[in-house]
């Protein structure tokens, strides 16, 4: 039996324990937590039913929202066997799955975490964020008061889950110091344009500075935020606070992937917004991609938050990148063949051909054969890459256990065996004890070791 104990790798305030609200301050939290999310949810009440009336109104004088329903649009619903009706209804639904995912991890954070300051602080950012979509707040236009208060909510959200947020997470801190200005200069950026009655005409009206310097500002904050977090990451944090941040960022790539794949798909494919028929069916689907896609955020956030199966994000991540790579090199190793294939018979006959059944069954058996041994290999290149430690242990072990069948002297099994275990592992200390024979003495080895 081999005991051991791992020496940390990090300092011990890597790991420092978050602050608590107790008392008082607890019972205040508490209590602006409750208003703030029946505030946001009669906002997401009024919200969704101007929501489900805009849809059903159709717009004729131009120009026309990008989220206004056009006789263009009812036209090619129509196409479909879709009524504008059901087009409504479902946009609706959509909608109000959007929101229901961010107020349940709001909700999940509060009941497990309404002690933790920076857990509430997330949690409120997400009854903020996740109540109502840029467009369905734009349908409140008409309503004057609900409209400035969603946008308010809406800014002030963003503002502190894309910026504050990086700059606390995970421990509640602002680390490096100067975090904190980013944090203070965060709101005083998104404040006047989350209010731009008190605050047109003035320097402090962001919506009245250049497009490029709102794009310069907004990236210079959110960078600092990241910045931030690459610092703590290298510099601070445990091992269990860089769990937390692999799957704030893994969410974060997520949704910033389904995002934008959409405008992938619309620009290799132009006839799906130009053409009517395909756009009228199109612009919901991928609208209702983007926020589906969108709502990983607060789930991995939340995630992170509760720390809940923390370790199986290196999981998601490898095997991301496995079949990530390798759905995409099959691909375009299809496609090529596909193409090079018509390519080639239209120089040799001069004619222009379509699809060859059996160039596609052909290149089909190739990609089934060729997809095990390139999977493999290409395990091996990520894990050598990106999980050396974890590559040179399986290493290591597979050498021990080959050369264990010729292995006959004990003394020197257990050297080898203690070894594998500080190579691998990198203990502090490690003791093997073997069990022997009734009547004889307990045999004992010890390593000692110091980690890095």
């Amino acid at each position: 039996m081999t005991a051991m104990t791992t020496a940390p790798d990090l300092p011990a305030q890597a790991s420092g324990e978050v602050a608590r609200l107790r008392g008082r301050w607890l019972t205040l939290a508490r209590a602006g937590w409750i208003a703030v999310a029946l505030s946001q949810a009669a906002l997401s009440v009024v919200g969704l039913s101007a929501w489900n009336a805009a849809l059903q109104t159709v717009c004729t004088a131009s120009p026309c929202a990008d989220w206004q329903v056009t006789p263009a649009t009812v036209q090619g619903l129509a196409h479909w066997g879709i009524s504008l009706g059901a087009f409504a209804f479902w946009a609706v639904v959509l909608q109000a799955l959007y929101t229901a995912v961010f107020y349940a991890v709001a909700a999940l954070i509060f009941w497990r975490k309404s002690d933790d300051g920076l857990a509430l602080f997330v949690s409120l950012s997400l009854l903020l964020v996740g109540t109502l979509s840029p467009s369905s707040r734009a349908a409140l236009a008409d309503h004057q008061v609900w409209y400035a208060f969603a946008q308010f909510a809406a800014s002030m959200g963003w503002a502190s889950l894309f910026t504050v947020f990086f700059c606390l997470f995970p421990d509640g801190r602002f680390v490096p110091r100067w975090a904190a200005l980013v944090a203070v200069g965060n709101y005083l950026i998104n404040v006047p344009s989350a209010l731009p009655g008190l605050f047109s005409n003035t320097p402090f009206d962001s919506d009245a500075w250049p497009v490029t310097g709102v794009a310069l500002v907004e990236l210079l904050l959110f960078g600092s935020g990241a910045v931030a977090q690459i610092y703590r990451y290298r510099r601070v944090s445990g091992p269990v606070e860089r769990e937390q941040t692999k799957w704030v960022v893994v969410a974060l790539m997520a949704a910033t992937a389904g995002g934008i794949t959409p405008d992938i798909v619309a620009a290799v494919v132009p006839s799906l917004s130009s053409s009517t028929y395909a756009s009228a069916l199109y612009s919901p689907l991928s609208s209702a991609v983007t926020g589906l896609s969108f709502v990983l955020l607060p789930i991995g956030v939340g995630i992170a938050i509760l720390r809940s199966h923390l370790w199986d994000i290196d999981i998601i991540i490898r095997r991301t990148l496995v079949y990530g790579s390798l759905t995409l090199i099959l691909a375009a190793l299809y496609f090529a063949l596909v193409i090079g294939a018509q390519r080639l018979t239209q120089v040799f006959t001069g004619q222009q051909v379509g699809q060859q059944p059996v160039v596609i069954v052909l290149s089909t058996l190739l990609i089934a054969a060729l997809f095990t041994p390139l999977r493999a290999r290409l395990q091996r290149w990520i894990d050598h890459r990106f999980y050396r430690s974890r590559y040179d242990a399986a290493k290591t072990v597979a050498a021990f256990s080959a050369s264990l069948r010729s292995e006959v002297d004990l003394a020197q099994l257990d050297e080898r065996l203690l070894a594998v275990v500080d190579e691998t592992l990198r203990p502090a200390h490690a003791s093997l004890w073997l069990r022997a024979a009734s009547g004889a003495r307990l045999s004992a080895s010890t390593s000692t070791s110091a980690t890095e």
